[in-house]
């Protein structure tokens, strides 16, 4: 299982519009072929700081989202509504063991 996590702060302005355009993203993402499930988070302690989650079953479809639309229109609105970003790519080998694989 690979595990693809944006984690972002959105400027004070943009928190709502940002929580909107996840939101809107997040049936999308789950009705690809290979995602296990997707989430977004928010904060309780910053009502500005997000957390969106993907589960990918492989790393060939993970690969096929992105290389999307919608992955290019996830990562636009990190750049363009928050101050600061990190995306984080684990792959989950078993229980006890993940491999770390990128971040930003």
């Amino acid at each position: 299982m690979i595990i693809l996590t944006f984690k972002a702060k959105a400027a004070p302005d943009n928190c709502s519009e940002l929580l909107q355009a996840l939101t809107s993203m997040l049936e999308h993402v789950r009705k690809l072929k290979g995602c296990l499930s997707c989430y977004c988070y928010r904060s309780v302690e910053d009502d500005c700081e997000f957390c969106f989650v993907e589960r990918w079953a492989t790393q060939e479809h993970l690969n096929a989202h992105m290389r999307s639309d919608l992955y290019s229109a996830i990562q636009g609105a990190f750049k363009v509504l928050t101050e600061h970003s990190k995306i984080e790519l684990n792959m989950l080998t078993t229980a006890e063991d993940t491999i770390q694989l990128y971040t930003s």
